[in-house]
């Protein structure tokens, strides 16, 4: 288990909140999860170094204040990546891992947050859609979806879910059902909200922003997940500082289901940064 370590430092202005958890020692890295995950996630991430796994809003131990969060400025991904910075005050710069919608949120944290970051790390994490036609078909998928959970409930939503092909070498892999039933015990009502809300259909197409990445950022993807080994490859390529890593065997979960690979790649990474 990863103990929780209270967040110290400047007060927050925001009523949408994070939750840090860290473990370890030595040059910070901060791991963010993707929708319907949780700081656990990244527990089988074995680096060197202080780790601070994130709760992202509405996920964990971090409920979803609904006011709160329809009250906040700016798109989904601000919010998020807003929450995370106030929730590491007053820690300087780290190395960020984002995981899927993890990954967009610190990609969006990268370009526009005032924090600066040592790297920047996207496993399995599109910039985003750019074809409008695209945007609109999903942002009324998230939508229906959102639905499906207040009509059907969670645990019946997730087991739909997980039968996407998108998450066919996680289904295999030891645990899972378990990692499932309590990604169950979350709040419904909080994961519809975000679902839609962050649906990339609706967030901001950070494809033209790449060339504005200042930092050494390394695109991560399972040689099973062809489809993002296709858009990561084209992410780093228009990156100034970018490569793309691909984990062979893996799919579209990277970290959950490589782990022991995805710590040694992100080590060899970090090195002299």
């Amino acid at each position: 288990m990863i103990s929780t370590e209270p967040n110290r430092g400047l007060p927050r202005p925001s009523a949408v909140k994070a939750v840090v958890h860290a473990r370890g020692e030595g040059s910070p890295i901060v791991f963010l999860h993707g929708l319907f995950g949780d700081a656990e996630d990244f527990a089988p991430i074995d680096v060197r170094g202080r780790c601070l796994c994130v709760d992202l809003p509405g996920h964990g131990r971090a409920p979803l204040d609904q006011r709160a969060w329809e009250e906040a400025e700016g798109p989904g991904l601000a919010r998020m990546a807003r929450a995370v910075d106030e929730a590491l005050e007053p820690l300087e710069a780290a190395h960020l891992v984002g995981y899927s919608m993890g990954g967009r949120i610190a990609l969006w944290s990268a370009l526009f947050g005032r924090r600066s970051w040592r790297s920047l790390t996207l496993l399995s994490a599109s910039p985003g859609l750019s074809v409008p036609q695209e945007r609109r078909h999903r942002v009324a998928l998230d939508q229906a979806r959102a639905e499906q959970i207040r009509a059907h409930g969670l645990p019946a939503f997730l087991t739909d879910w997980y039968r996407m092909e998108l998450f066919a070498d996680l289904r295999d892999r030891p645990g899972f059902s378990a990692q499932r039933d309590r990604r169950a015990q979350a709040d419904p009502e909080a994961m519809a909200t975000l679902i839609a809300a962050m649906s990339p259909g609706r967030q901001p197409d950070l494809w033209p922003h790449l060339e504005a990445l200042r930092l050494p950022v390394l695109y991560v993807a399972g040689s099973r997940d062809r489809r993002y080994v296709r858009i990561l490859e084209r992410a780093a390529s228009r990156s100034p500082q970018g490569r793309l890593d691909v984990i062979e065997g893996a799919g579209h979960s990277v970290h959950l289901e490589r782990p022991a690979e995805v710590a040694r790649r992100l080590e060899s990474f970090f090195e002299g940064r």
